[in-house]
């Protein structure tokens, strides 16, 4: 059974690698379709280059994990080395899915405060571009299809008042933000190694059809 390391774990998502099976497509879509029947997966990408799963869910990652055991595709195994050095493209795919570093999180800290405190002076919603950035982050990013709903109505609502534009440096960063994003993604079409589902269902689509 092939040994298979947990790189990043939050509630409700958790990432997978599996070193030996790197450039398996095969058996990458395999394990897609074998774990995606599990009724705590919402959502489950592949990501053939660096052997890699990162699954969306609900309930506990150890039930999904045992599930992937138990049907013989991986268990998972303590790292007992640093990950190996890894090629340019290697690197794109796997750049593609680090965690936040942990520096960050004081940052995230300070910015949730400074949210309460706009919200206690009243100012509760940004203008319309924000609000549509925040929509495209939620579904990107978070895969919140809910919360990038609601952003989309704040967004619409905003535009309605006649507030539709944020500060030059929102935009400014918007834009460059996104132009990265693309170059990002285009460096992964090119390699070939974009995050991949098997091709009868849809990225976007949850794993249970719908569910």
């Amino acid at each position: 059974m092939e040994t298979a390391y947990v790189e990043h774990k939050i509630p409700g998502r958790v990432r997978v690698r599996i070193p030996s099976k790197r450039g398996d497509h095969q058996f990458l879509q395999t394990v897609h379709k074998g774990l995606s029947g599990h009724p705590d997966v919402e959502e489950l990408r592949t990501n053939p280059l660096t052997g890699g799963l990162v699954i969306h869910h609900t309930g506990e990652a150890e039930d999904i994990l045992e599930l992937a055991r138990s049907l013989g595709f991986f268990e998972i195994g303590v790292r007992s080395e640093k990950t190996p050095n890894l090629s340019p493209k290697e690197r794109v795919a796997v750049e593609a899915e680090l965690p936040e570093p942990r520096v960050l999180d004081t940052a995230i800290a300070g910015l949730a405060g400074l949210g309460l405190f706009q919200v206690a002076r009243g100012e509760i919603l940004g203008s319309a571009t924000e609000n549509f950035w925040n929509a495209y982050s939620a579904h990107r990013f978070l895969g919140n299809y809910g919360l990038a709903a609601a952003f989309i109505a704040f967004g619409l609502y905003q535009i309605l008042r006649g507030n539709w534009f944020g500060s030059a440096a929102s935009l400014l960063f918007y834009s460059l933000l996104t132009s990265h994003l693309a170059k990002l993604e285009s460096e992964l079409a090119e390699t070939g190694v974009a995050d991949e589902t098997p091709p009868e269902r849809d990225e976007a689509a949850p794993a249970d059809g719908g569910r």
